[in-house]
């Protein structure tokens, strides 16, 4: 017997649900970076905006990040380029290994999702 934890339809709704969430936290933003750590985490944050482009006029970037889960404390690295990040709150994301919601900035903002 196999256990299933979300059906299919638990999962889309809980995508939307989170996909409004972001929405409403940073609706005065011009662009939403959505983080997930590779493989899954990647694909749930590219499931995520495609619900986001069917509500909001948010531009949506993606960025996969590649972490060695044997070994988390080896070096982070992402899709994007360190200049694409630079000054903004992802870069103290990533250097310090945390995983959240960090708060809307003045034109950027991250949500990292892990799975």
């Amino acid at each position: 017997m196999e256990n299933i934890i979300l059906t299919h339809e638990e999962i889309k709704h809980k995508t939307k649900r989170i996909a409004y969430q972001i929405f409403e936290t940073f609706v005065n933003e011009e662009e939403v970076i959505l983080a997930g750590i590779a493989n899954n985490g990647y694909i749930f944050a590219q499931k995520v905006a495609a619900e986001l482009a069917l509500i909001s006029a948010l531009k949506v970037t993606l960025c996969e990040v590649k972490i060695n889960k044997q070994k988390p404390q080896d070096v982070v690295t992402t899709s994007l380029t360190p200049e694409y990040y630079q000054n903004k709150p992802v870069e103290k994301l990533i250097n310090e290994k945390k995983f959240s919601i960090l708060s809307p900035s003045k034109s950027h903002s991250i949500f990292l999702i892990r799975v």
